[in-house]
């Protein structure tokens, strides 16, 4: 359990504060833009992806439109989908990021084995797939049944 913890603080004290200091995004940040560059899932299917509040994706695309890192437009086969597209800007600033995230995390499990690593990131990929949200304490088998 604290290990959970452990590399999520590590992931907030030095992986953020560098992408913010070297690129001007934040983590989840970056990932939206990756979500944007390699798919053509619409706003609220970004959403139940990174599984964040759908008024949350909304901010930060508002944000990074601004920046003009991303456009959105209206799909022409259905007026009510967006279709989002990085700029040129934008794809410049995802690739500058993705290299500092790698730096970053090659840099944080650098500790670890290169057998281990392997490991730990493919189970990562794996738990990162898994879909819905966390079962509650009702959902959950009573152990001393």
């Amino acid at each position: 359990m604290h290990g959970f913890w452990g590399l999520r603080q590590l992931f907030v004290e030095r992986v953020s504060p560098a992408l913010r200091e070297e690129v001007g995004l934040e983590l989840p940040e970056v990932f939206l833009l990756e979500h944007v560059a390699h798919s053509d899932l619409s706003p609220s299917e970004i959403a139940a992806q990174m599984r964040l509040p759908a008024h949350a994706i909304s901010r930060r695309l508002d944000a990074l439109e601004k920046r003009r890192l991303l456009t959105r437009d209206l799909a022409p086969e259905d007026a009510r989908r967006r279709v989002l597209t990085l700029t040129p800007a934008g794809e410049t600033l995802l690739e500058a990021a993705a290299a500092v995230l790698e730096q970053q995390v090659t840099h944080l499990l650098g500790v670890l084995e290169p057998g281990a690593l392997g490991t730990m990131l493919g189970a990562m990929e794996t738990l990162a797939l898994q879909p819905g949200p966390a079962p509650t304490r009702s959902d959950r088998p009573n152990p001393a049944e």
